[in-house]
């Protein structure tokens, strides 16, 4: 652990400052001189305690995060007075120890640290009252009032990708206290807290070491599959019976047919992640009697189980991901080459911002994108896409469209190929693979445009005529071949969705979006099950475990890979079930069923 040895710079050049609002401090008992008055120098004996990250959707009580999670390279104490403002500030890191092994339950606390600060220039008007901690944050500056302060913004995630430390901050909670709770998200500090020389030995004399109590700015979420839900030898889950249509017959239609697919998961990610963070946990009043909350405000544990996100109340503005950023390893560890975990910023919100008639919208809230890829048994992806409702083989559905569109308006353009059968040559009909998908800038959609690329080359092509009562072929130029399937498309005026896909399943591609749970469960109107608030979202210091139970549908198609994915509400098929747990980091448990 690094030690960091920064003091105190003097009060006295910030006692004006203080004496306007701290004039009313007396010793405390009596003429009892408050320590350090004599010399002008007192110290403060501090304990840093996690107040351990939590699990929810179910409960799943306390557990200790891995060594990393809780390293200290920085510690900052803020000093304010009893009205709030700002007199002064020390750096001071001398170590800590650990509370049990990384990953086992019940210890609310997760590591402990022994710090002594020198406060010098002490006078009875310039003695703090109250002490936000700030960890691993060492650019943070203060705020004039502890409350403009805990409200400061803070992008831990940017710290935590340069320098692999988390942000931590006084831990906030009410305890009916109202010197606690005037400023819920600090540390209050008696005048017997202080000493007027060090003390060395504070197992002696617990009390007089100040505890404080810290939690991470950051939300741990973790995936893994349930027992029930296992691959076979090839890492593969198989999805039975799932309908897609096959190759297309004379008449321009398709047949259609029951197969069994199979998923490959890949890696998963975050998406709809709130941007930045307040410094401190922040809460309302109002939760202090307002069920859940209430039964959130564990003071004795000295946490909240919920907060207010610097998105809370609004129509929340979130970050989101693309296939190709998705990186945590399902059933993955803290090994990097096997990295199981994601981390973001609390993203809490009330109910009527983040659902629909009663449905949550995932792109609201934040969510889990599972990554994964449909394959045949043998784990080969499947380029798929979904037209009008129907999946199709992508090339299938190519020729299909091919079809449809000659059988209405034919068009005159072929390759040749020699029969191996026979040797001859023969000519076949431009088909689907001179056709792909592309986005419409301005629609979004998915739409059938001829692939230029497939012209391109030294390649030959021919019209098809009768004479005499034989089928004679002649030379086609590139650029006429093109214009024959080119003019084909745009006279098919019978039917343009024909040309429109619902989503494509691009080498398989897919993903399954699971909107995180918090605690709260849903409400209950007449037979209803209702979202209410606390039922969605991510808190600070909590471990969201996400636990995949089945796996029954395919997921959404993915396109392009390094398209933005803003989730969708899902329709039935694409159903997910999964059970989602948050943790010392506090466990938040979460079933899930895909």
């Amino acid at each position: 652990m690094k030690k960091i040895s920064s003091y105190f710079w003097g009060f006295a050049a910030i006692a004006m400052m203080a004496a306007c609002s701290n004039e009313e401090l007396v010793p405390e008992a009596g003429d009892v001189t408050l320590p350090g008055i004599a010399n002008g120098e007192a110290y403060l004996t501090v304990r840093l305690q996690d107040a351990s990250a939590l699990t929810r959707a179910t409960d799943g009580g306390y557990k200790n995060g891995v060594a990393s999670e809780h390293e200290v390279n920085d510690a900052q104490f803020f000093f304010f007075d009893k009205d709030g403002v700002f007199v002064g500030k020390a750096s001071v890191w001398n170590g800590g120890e650990d509370n049990g092994e990384h990953g086992s339950t019940g210890n609310n606390v997760e590591f402990k640290g022994n710090t002594v600060l020198v406060l010098r220039g002490v006078t009875e008007t310039s003695y703090p009252e109250y002490l936000l901690t700030v960890l691993n944050a060492g650019d943070f500056q203060p705020e004039t009032t502890l409350k403009a302060t805990s409200e400061a913004l803070r992008q831990w995630d940017n710290t935590y990708k340069d320098t692999k430390y988390f942000v931590m901050s006084t831990s906030s909670y009410f305890n009916n206290n109202e010197e606690h709770d005037k400023f819920y998200y600090a540390t209050k500090v008696a005048p017997s807290n202080f000493q007027d020389e060090p003390y060395k030995d504070d197992s002696m004399n617990p009390d007089k070491v100040l505890q404080i109590y810290v939690e991470r700015l950051a939300a741990k979420v973790q995936v893994t599959t349930g027992p029930d839900l296992q691959p076979n030898e090839k890492g593969l889950y198989k999805i039975k019976n799932v309908s897609i249509a096959g190759d297309p017959n004379n008449e321009g239609g398709q047949n259609e047919g029951d197969m069994d697919v199979y998923v490959k998961f890949s890696n998963w990610g975050l998406s709809g992640t709130a941007k930045d963070s307040y410094l401190s946990k922040q809460l309302n009043d109002g939760w202090k009697t307002k069920d859940p909350f209430a039964n959130w405000m564990n003071a004795t544990d000295f946490r909240c189980f919920w907060a207010k996100s610097t998105v809370y109340g609004t129509d929340p503005d979130l970050s989101y991901t693309s296939y190709s950023e998705l990186s945590s390893t399902i059933n993955g560890t803290y090994n990097p080459k096997n990295y199981g975990y994601a981390y973001c910023n609390e993203n809490t919100n009330v109910a009527e911002n983040i659902s629909d008639n009663n449905v949550v919208d995932p792109a609201k809230v934040t969510s889990v994108l599972i990554g994964a890829q449909v394959c045949n048994a043998e784990g080969t992806p499947l380029d798929l896409v979904r037209h009008n409702g129907l999946l199709f083989k992508k090339d299938a559905y190519l020729n299909y469209v091919v079809n449809v569109v000659n059988n209405a308006n034919p068009f005159n353009a072929y390759t040749s190929y020699v029969d191996e059968t026979d040797n001859e040559t023969k000519y076949k009909k431009l088909d689907g693979s001179y056709l792909k998908l592309v986005r419409d800038a301005d629609s979004k959609a998915l739409t059938v445009v001829v692939d230029e690329q497939q012209f391109a080359g030294e390649k030959e092509f021919y019209s098809i005529t009768e004479v005499d009562g034989k089928k004679v072929a002649t030379e086609l130029s590139t650029e006429d071949a093109k214009k024959a399937l080119q003019d084909c498309l745009d006279a098919y005026t019978t039917d343009e969705t024909l040309f429109v896909c619902d989503e494509a399943f691009t080498n398989g591609m897919m993903y399954y979006a699971i909107p995180i749970e918090h605690l709260a469960g849903f409400g209950i109107e007449g037979n209803t099950k209702v979202i209410i608030e606390g039922s969605y979202g991510v808190v600070r210091n909590h471990w969201y475990q996400i636990v995949l139970d089945k796996l029954e549908k395919l997921g959404t198609g993915v396109f392009d890979k390094t398209e933005v994915i803003i989730p969708t509400t899902p329709e039935q098929k694409y159903y997910l079930a999964a059970t989602i747990n948050i943790l010392s980091w506090k466990i938040v448990n979460q079933s899930v069923e895909l």
